[in-house]
Parts: structure tokens; sequence; C-alpha cells
């Protein structure tokens, strides 16, 4: 399990979900599963529901805060140890 925000904004990276998209885009069946937040607005320059499509189109689950996104993984753990 990999718990990652992707912070929005003015001084964050241009285009955060590429960049993260680019480097995970050849895990295998066995690697971790990833479970992001997107933190920011459309206001931002990288508009956040471009930036949650991209990672969702990657195969990354994508909560709606940060709180949401932890018991999502917490749910996930447990229910993979049974």
């Amino acid at each position: 399990m990999i718990l990652l925000d992707l912070v929005l904004g003015y001084g964050a990276h241009a285009d955060p979900a590429e960049h993260l998209t680019r480097i995970v885009a050849d895990r295998g069946r066995d690697a971790p599963v990833l479970v992001a937040s997107v933190v920011g607005t459309e206001q931002d320059p990288q508009g956040r529901s471009a930036q949650v499509r991209k990672l969702e189109q990657a195969g990354i689950l994508v909560a709606p805060s940060n709180a949401q996104a932890c018991e999502l993984a917490v749910a996930i753990v447990q229910n993979a140890g049974r």
C-alpha cells in the first residue's frame, strides 16, 4: 500500500499527476495498491479534476480527501489480510 497526497497550486509541480503516472506506469500486478488524494481546487493552475482523472486512468484509487484516502487504505489492507 502506498498512500499519496498530490498538492496543487503555485509552487507545486506543473503537472504532478502526469509525473507520478509516468513513474508508476510499468508497475506489475504484484505492485502495491496506490491510494491518493488531491489537495487543491479547480482554480489551481493544474486543475483538480484533470489531476484526478489522470490518476484514475492510471489505476490509482483517488479519495475526496486525505482522511478518506487513509480510511480507504486501511480498509484495503484489512481486507487483504482476510
